[in-house]
């Protein structure tokens, strides 16, 4: 973990791991200032998309209503910052209707405000009736379950609770760059010739079933999407061998 004192920083570097190259992943609202003065460090910053996301969902949702939901805590409130500069460089003229800090009875609540036609943002988590954080899958089911349009997300442990998607950062896919570079390390590449991943290797990915739930025409998703529950027919199954039969 990187602190954002980067002398600090170098301190425990030195005490833990000692002179051998040290490769981070999964570091939210990386700045050059965090690594001023390491030595032997690189890795894969955590960026979030959330620009692409509301793009696309502009696209897909004719509603004049954005309501973002959260838990309250500093990443979402730091989130909130980036989705609202996101916003003003789209040049949204939709009204972004914010909820942070947000209960399951607020959910049902706010569910009773929403056009099927708006645009839903899930930013974190939500909180039970004492609140308590719910863990990200139970929060994602329920936001999903009680909306009446879809939830678009920015992260891939969302996924499978009911929420559309979104280009969503995927730490499987940030462990893979830091495994790539590890290799590089290991094959005698020398750290310092290996840049900090500055660009999150994020992925637009999305759920067959809420695709089918509201409707939407897959053609209209980005290229090269990766569609999640996907049934499979016998022409995609088979397409090699039935052309060969048919020859």
């Amino acid at each position: 973990t990187l602190s954002s004192s980067s002398a600090a920083s170098d301190v425990y570097k030195r005490q833990v791991f000692g002179p051998v190259p040290t490769i981070f992943t999964g570091i939210n609202f990386y700045e050059p200032i965090l690594v001023e003065g390491l030595y032997n460090v690189t890795g894969v910053e955590e960026h979030l998309d959330f620009g692409p996301t509301f793009e696309l969902a502009f696209s897909l949702q004719k509603g004049d209503n954005i309501w973002v939901l959260g838990d309250g805590t500093v990443t979402a409130h730091r989130n909130l910052l980036l989705i609202e500069r996101a916003l003003r460089e789209l040049g949204s003229s939709r009204r972004a209707r914010i909820y942070l800090d947000v209960t399951i009875e607020d959910v049902v609540g706010i569910a009773d405000l929403v056009s099927p036609d708006d645009v839903v943002f899930l930013v974190a988590s939500i909180r039970d009736g004492s609140g308590r954080l719910l863990p990200f899958d139970v929060a994602g089911t329920i936001v999903a379950r009680e909306m009446p349009a879809p939830v678009f997300v920015s992260w891939d442990f969302f996924m499978s609770t009911g929420v559309l998607g979104g280009k969503l950062a995927s730490g499987w896919e940030q462990g893979r760059a830091a495994g790539a570079m590890t290799r590089r390390v290991l094959d005698g590449t020398d750290i310092i010739n290996i840049p900090i991943l500055i660009s999150s290797p994020n992925r637009w990915i999305f759920d067959e079933n809420v695709l089918d739930r509201f409707d939407i025409d897959r053609s209209r998703l980005p290229r090269g999407s990766t569609i999640m529950n996907e049934e499979l027919s016998v022409w995609r199954l088979y397409r090699a061998e039935i052309i060969a039969v048919v020859l």
